[in-house]
This record gives structure tokens, C-alpha cells and sequence, in this order.
């Protein structure tokens, strides 16, 4: 019978450390890339952020109602912006502001409280200087023509934003009753119509250059309020005039200022 022979080489009990170094090194490569997509774009939304955060928590400016600026608690903790760039947005607001009250304040005189106070609400968001118009009383339901009694209040309006160098979007919404016309088989339909036609009368009467103005309808999928009561589907049917905020719709669709782009803000503000 053959002799069996002895293992002289003793088992290896470290073999486990070579599947846990490749484990490790594939857990390094993870993190590395996933750090890499990250941190592309880390930079760039710091900056944006605190521009909004910087715009939806300005204070406001006193007078014939105080415009209320729509607050966020997304933005807390960032990084401050460089004081220039932070001046324009400053300044921004302000303008936004006083812009409003002006609006405000020619409504008055015109139209008097409290009924433009029921029919247009003034707020500031990280769009801009909204004017929401309560759809009833602008329009008839299910129609996008406005009431012949209310363009007092559009023409106010219209003469104080027309000599300014502003670009101004209408936005139509509804709340979520559906509809279905022959006209307006759904609510994007009205919403777009009631928009649409309100740039037409600013166009046609006031003479508004045509690229300053844009339309969108967004139905019922922008709410303001809660569509399970009577008062909130009111608040959602409404029609917005927006008066963009150059700076900050510059910021974020061009990305950060240039030394010179700031060098020109300055300048304009002086004037």
C-alpha cells in the first residue's frame, strides 16, 4: 500500500484577504464616481440656491399693502454669495417692490379699494412680481374673453408695465374640475386661451412689443391652495401676470454673473 504522504506547506488561513482588498477597491472606485457625478454641478447650485434663497426671504417694503414675498426653507445654510452679486439681488427686490406698489397705488386712484383689493392679489416669488387675477371675476366660466368691466384694471396695469424694459409672462390655471367644449376640451385648452388672450389686448391696445410677452397654461397642476373646497379651487382659478425678475432669471439660465455682467448691473442701477 502507498505511503501517504504529509502536506508540508501548513493551510492558508489569509486567502480571505485577497477577495477583501478587491472588495475594498471596487467600494474606492464607487465612491470615486459617484463623488465625480456629484460634484460637477456643487458649485453651481449654491449659487443658485442662494439666489432664490436671497428672493423668497427679502423684506418687504410698507404701503398700500405690504407685498408679501413667498418663503422657502430649502435654501438655509448655503454659502453666502459674493457681496456684488448680492447687492443686485438686493436691489432686484427692491425694485420688485416698489414696482408693486406703484401698480397698487395706481390702482387706487383709478379703480379704488376695496374693489381691485378683491380681484388682484400682489405677491413676490422666485418668479418675480405676480399679480394673480381672480378668474371670476375676469371671466366668465368656461370662457377665456375678459369681462368688458374689468379692463380699467388691465389698462392700469398695462400703462405702468409698457414704458418698462421687462419681460412679462401671463400664466392661466384653473382649478380641477375638468371641462370639455367643443373650444376648450380641457383645462390646458381654457388656461392657454385666458392667457393668450390677455397678451393679445396688450398687444393690440397698448402696443406691447410682442417679445416681451410670453403665454403658458398650466390647467389645474399649479394649485395654490387645496382644490378639495370651494374657497381653494376659487383661488386656483386665476390668471398671473408675471413680471419676470431679470436678475435672477439671467442667474439661473446663464449661470454665474460675469464681472462685467455685474459691472453693468451697477451701472444701471445708478441711473
Amino acid at each position: 500500500m502507498p505511503r501517504r504522504t504529509t502536506n508540508e506547506h501548513g493551510e492558508n488561513h489569509e486567502r480571505w484577504l485577497v477577495s477583501y482588498a478587491d472588495f475594498i477597491t471596487l467600494l474606492f472606485a464607487f465612491f470615486v464616481v459617484m463623488y465625480a457625478i456629484s460634484a460637477v454641478d456643487s458649485k453651481r447650485m449654491k449659487q443658485v440656491m442662494h439666489s432664490i434663497r436671497w428672493a423668497l426671504h427679502a423684506e418687504g417694503v410698507g404701503g398700500i399693502g405690504t407685498i408679501p414675498v413667498i418663503k422657502a426653507d430649502f435654501a438655509q445654510g448655503l454659502v453666502e454669495l459674493p457681496p456684488v452679486v448680492d447687492e443686485l439681488f438686493r436691489r432686484e427686490q427692491m425694485e420688485l417692490q416698489n414696482l408693486g406698489q406703484t401698480i397698487q397705488e395706481a390702482l387706487q386712484r383709478s379703480v379704488g379699494a376695496p374693489t381691485w383689493l378683491e380681484m388682484v392679489r400682489f405677491s413676490i416669488d422666485e418668479r418675480g412680481l405676480v399679480m394673480s387675477l381672480s378668474a371670476k371675476y375676469f371671466f366668465d366660466p368656461g370662457k377665456a374673453a375678459l369681462y368688458p368691466e374689468v379692463l380699467p384694471i388691465i389698462d392700469e396695469i398695462a400703462r405702468v408695465l409698457k414704458p418698462l424694459d421687462r419681460e412679462i409672462r401671463i400664466e392661466g390655471h384653473t382649478d380641477n374640475v375638468p371641462i370639455q367644449t367643443a373650444l376648450y376640451p380641457s383645462n390646458w385648452e381654457l388656461s392657454t386661451a385666458r392667457a393668450t388672450y390677455i397678451i393679445k389686448y396688450l398687444i393690440s391696445t397698448f402696443g406691447f412689443p410682442p417679445n416681451r410677452l410670453s403665454a403658458a397654461g398650466y390647467g389645474e397642476y399649479r394649485p395654490v391652495a387645496s382644490n378639495s373646497t370651494h374657497d381653494g379651487r376659487g383661488r386656483n382659478r386665476r390668471v398671473d401676470i408675471v413680471v419676470l425678475s431679470r436678475t435672477i432669471t439671467s442667474h439661473l439660465l446663464s449661470g454665474p454673473m460675469s464681472p462685467a455682467a455685474m459691472q453693468q448691473g451697477n451701472e444701471a442701477g445708478k441711473e
